[in-house]
């Protein structure tokens, strides 16, 4: 029963990669047959050397359509490369990428030479496959690096999924193919299951997240900036977001003050406390008033819901109410910046 779990749940790898052929052809015209190129390069791969014979077989495009928005490089390759006898761990294919890449300066070139000389541990990388996985570019990294990054994904689908395919080439097939069908047909089957896959698509939003890179430190202001990007996708998550920037300005407000401000006291209601503090001069000197600081019932439906006055149910904020939040805890920061942490 597991494994028949397992098979089902990553089945539109399998169904995007069997559509590759087909929509390889109906993109370019051309009937592709990359089996048969692996074949052709079968001798490199057994020396371990790659050469302008090489090349220019994969450019020629018998088997494969070359691209044509890619450079010709083979007349220009100069002497053979030696490759590193094994490329099945990370060293061995750094190495590899590196030789190739310190020569052709086209990472994409790199890829594809190495995809069809060793397909079980390199596939190609192309603008609509890291736009599938939202691999967004990191700015100080080079060209080496973000492959190997993408070689790193296309490994652990391989793990995740290795009921399906053994081959490195075969998750990338198949995810181009899957962004094809995307761009092309999104309510195709295959998509719709993607879509449901919780593995892959957790995979996407941690690419996704981890974008934000190093300069991310976790200040008011940055998880403002993205709660108010994530009030349109999602205004449960947002309006959290935003509850928690709300909770610590009246926090390190209060502190400054010398009015702390506890949630969970029963004598004293939240509002009661934060009107108290609204009558300190440090705050008053800002123009805020007692609404502008009081806004504590958003909060509580941003966290809880808000509740229906009639049937005492509680349902999902709505986004017009989390967007009027965010604006209320934007004008507090803008208004209290100074009394804040930078």
């Amino acid at each position: 029963m597991t494994q028949r779990k397992k098979t089902d749940t990553g089945k539109w790898i399998r169904e995007c990669r069997n559509l590759y052929e087909k929509t390889v052809q109906q993109a370019s015209k051309r009937q592709p047959d990359p089996g048969r190129l692996e074949r052709a390069l079968a001798g490199a791969r057994t020396k371990r050397r790659v050469g302008p014979e090489e090349l220019e077989i994969i450019e020629k495009g018998d088997y494969w359509p070359y691209p044509q928005w890619w450079p010709k490089l083979s007349e220009q390759f100069g002497k053979p490369i030696r490759l590193p006898e094994r490329v099945d761990s990370r060293a061995g294919r750094n190495k590899a990428v590196s030789r190739l890449q310190e020569r052709l300066k086209h990472i994409e070139v790199v890829s594809i030479i190495l995809r069809f000389l060793f397909p079980r541990e390199f596939g190609i990388i192309s603008p609509p496959v890291i736009g599938l996985l939202n691999l967004v570019p990191v700015p100080d990294k080079d060209h080496t690096w973000q492959y190997l990054r993408y070689l790193d994904v296309l490994g652990e689908l391989r793990r995740l999924y290795h009921y399906q395919f053994k081959r490195i080439a075969d998750f990338d097939m198949a995810l181009w193919t899957a962004a094809q069908l995307q761009w092309r047909e999104q309510q195709h089957e295959a998509i719709l299951k993607m879509h449901r896959d919780d593995a892959f698509q957790e995979i996407r939003l941690r690419n996704l997240l981890e974008c934000l890179g190093e300069n991310w430190s976790r200040t008011l202001r940055e998880r403002l900036l993205l709660a108010k990007e994530l009030l349109d996708y999602d205004p449960i998550m947002g309006a959290v977001m935003v509850a928690r920037c709300y909770e610590k300005i009246i926090r390190e407000v209060g502190n400054r003050v010398g009015c702390e401000i506890r949630f969970g006291n029963q004598q004293m209601p939240v509002s009661k406390q934060l009107k108290h503090l609204a009558e300190f001069d440090d705050v008053r000197r800002k123009g805020v008033s007692p609404g502008d600081l009081d806004l504590w019932q958003f909060r509580n439906d941003a966290v809880h819901g808000e509740k229906n006055p009639v049937t005492g149910e509680s349902k999902e904020i709505s986004k017009m109410r989390a967007k009027k939040f965010l604006k209320g805890v934007e004008k507090l920061k803008k208004l209290l910046g100074d009394m804040l942490p930078a």
